[in-house]
């Protein structure tokens, strides 16, 4: 038995290792015939030298930060697109060491980029070249931490705080985050979320939204303001300036954080009077709403400024609400036979009973994600490697984010194969990994096109029985009305175990990446938008004329239809045009792009979104160049 296992070892290794370097030859031969979206653009280094004053900041920063934390001549490369080098790239380790290297820069006339865990997909998180002066980027992976607020009923967060480690946090109080995205397994931060107004796959939850923040802002003169609207009881809100007091406000908030997220040595408590949101509260209401209306968008200007700012302020801190963890949750997925069945499944789910119930969000799903036929297709012949590292290592960050951080850096080396090395591997390697589908649903998935992820939850009133029911009247609707003997058009499938509910979500958090794995791996070019329906639109957007694509994926956070896809090309195609027809597609159907991932250098913001953030940095210090606006200090030139 030990040597049939070995063997079947080492023949799966030698597999492999063909498989490898058949996807290598591919890779030299196809490298030569097609262009991948890079975000490059000329550099303005020899057109603009730095200044005395900047060829000082670096040690200028060693000495307010420490050494240890400032490296100079750093190159980037962004998740998806846009990579630069920056003159120096600073990880302040407390909130003052931020405010600091923050106000240094502003005083040297440097372009400062902030920066999470640099997983943004749009190029705003990174510095570029085509800025008139050096950037630094301002990493703000260290100022991690969190406290209970109001008895964990809310948190306070320090901007680096990775989502997976606030999840952990919380659970040891019952309670779950605020936030839950498809990245979660990349520990993306608190602070990041903030900027782009993240996530909205929980009905319940929505967006990450809150009124509650702690920032810094470059004025018209160059100076740097703090701002506290944290409205925590016993620290002083409103706008101060960096000086003594400015500066022992930020080290009470470093220390209330130092402690763990459950402990009271110091009990923290909302402000009397406070009436800001913690979350978007009316989001349960106004899903449910099938209008016209949008549920989200990158370009909302509503709320204050770190909402949805791309870096256009320096956010510190933020209080957010937390939620009940359900006693329950019932994993299901349903098959449909046409996108108009899904939405319509959708309305039953979402329409509470009554409005009283609709506007609490008691009879949401917990989340409603939708995936068509060629997803499944592309994930099955691309993702399984992940799917299965995610399987054990687990989705909440560390030994994958880190292995994820790997790849980044070998996709970043100066080698012609680099950027493709690791996931022609991956492609080729595919076929070693198990199913990553139970039985059941893979011949689900073989008989329907369409299918809906729905995770629902018992909060104490059994709400997951009553959703259940809804499911089970409609698809006995749906049966009452075929023919006799005709195959149903809806089957669904109850996950029996928690373990197959989370095989299920691996599935379709794998989408993302395995796409890229699959364009590398058959020589594809590819491109991945996200753009935001109104809640009753059914249709997916035609394809212009012109726009062929070899494999079209659309998957979907259903529930407020904001949707993904993916478009493989032929190499030699016009990405980019394609890219702005579909733009204008969308928008003829009341839509909006891009939804939730930012604009980043990618897209140009409409122009009550570029006034607002002008308003925010009128010197253009922070993140200059996202959203369609000039690069330049000041505003001064035109892209």
């Amino acid at each position: 038995m030990l040597f049939t296992r070995r063997a079947a070892q080492l023949a799966a290794a030698g597999a492999g290792g063909v498989g490898v370097g058949w996807a290598l030859a591919q890779l030299d031969r196809s490298s030569h015939e097609r262009v991948l979206p890079s975000g490059t653009r000329t550099c303005c280094d020899a057109a603009h030298p730095p200044t005395p004053r900047q060829r000082a900041l670096a040690a200028e920063l060693r000495a307010l930060v420490g050494a240890e934390r400032v490296s100079e001549g750093v190159a980037q490369r962004g998740s998806r697109i846009g990579r630069g080098t920056a003159l120096a790239l600073v990880q302040p380790a407390s909130l003052r060491d931020a405010a600091l290297a923050l106000r240094a820069c502003a005083a040297a006339g440097v372009a400062v980029v902030p920066q999470g865990a640099n997983t943004g997909l749009t190029g705003g998180s990174v510095p570029r070249d085509e800025c008139d002066r050096p950037s630094v980027v301002l990493s703000m992976r260290r100022l991690a931490g969190s406290a209970a607020v109001d008895g964990g009923e809310r948190v306070l967060c320090l901007a680096g705080t990775g989502i997976a480690d606030l999840g952990r946090a919380l659970g040891a109080l019952g309670r779950e985050s605020h936030s839950t995205l498809g990245s979660v397994f990349l520990n993306p931060t608190v602070g990041a979320g903030v900027a782009f107004g993240s996530g909205g796959t929980q009905l319940r939850k929505g967006p990450v939204y809150t009124e509650r923040g702690l920032y810094l802002a470059v004025s018209e003169h160059g100076d740097v303001r703090l701002v506290n609207e944290l409205a925590i009881d016993g620290l002083p809100d409103g706008e101060m300036p960096l000086d003594e007091r400015g500066l022992a406000l930020l080290a009470r908030v470093q220390r209330l954080c130092a402690q763990p997220a459950g402990a009271a040595a110091e009990p923290l408590r909302t402000a009397a009077g406070c009436a800001r949101a913690a979350h978007a509260r009316d989001y349960a209401s106004r899903v449910g709403d099938l209008d016209g209306s949008i549920s989200r968008f990158s370009a909302d200007t509503r709320g204050p400024c770190y909402v949805r700012s791309e870096g256009k302020v320096l956010l510190l801190a933020s209080v957010h609400q937390t939620f009940e963890r359900p006693r329950k949750r019932r994993v299901l997925w349903v098959s449909l036979d046409s996108l108009e069945q899904a939405a319509a499944l959708k309305a039953v789910l979402l329409r509470a009973p009554d409005d009283a119930a609709l506007a609490r969000g008691a009879l949401l799903p917990a989340s409603l994600e939708y995936v068509d036929a060629t997803t499944v297709s592309v994930v099955d012949g691309a993702g399984r490697a992940l799917i299965a590292a995610l399987r054990v290592l687990g989705m909440d960050g560390g030994a994958l984010a880190l292995g994820w951080r790997m790849k980044g850096a070998i996709e970043a080396l100066p080698l012609p194969l680099a950027p493709l090395l690791v996931d022609g591997a991956l492609y080729a390697l595919n076929g070693v990994f198990p199913d990553p589908l139970p039985p059941a649903v893979r011949a689900q998935c073989a008989a329907h096109g369409h299918h809906l992820l729905v995770e629902l939850c018992d909060y104490g009133a059994k709400e997951d029985v009553a959703a259940i029911a809804r499911v089970e009247a409609f698809v006995a609707e749906r049966t009452r009305a075929q023919p006799a003997g005709e195959r149903a058009s809806v089957a669904v499938y109850e996950c029996p175990t928690g373990r197959e509910g989370l095989m299920l979500n691996r599935f379709r958090f794998a989408v993302a990446p395995a796409f890229r794995t699959y364009c590398v791996g058959r020589g594809q070019q590819g491109l991945s938008l996200d753009y935001a329906l109104p809640k009753h639109c059914v249709h997916a957007p035609a394809l212009p004329g012109g726009v062929t694509p070899t494999r079209r994926l659309r998957y979907a956070h259903f529930g407020c239809n904001v949707v993904h896809e993916d478009l493989a090309f032929e190499p030699g195609v016009d990405v980019h045009g394609a890219k702005m027809a579909i733009k204008r597609a969308v928008e003829q159907l009341g839509g909006r792009l891009p939804a939730e991932h930012g604009h980043g250098t990618e897209y140009v913001a409409p122009a009550d979104m570029q006034a607002r953030w002008v308003a925010m940095d009128p010197t253009n210090t922070l993140n200059p160049g996202i959203g369609g606006l000039s690069p330049c200090a000041g505003y001064a030139c035109s892209r």
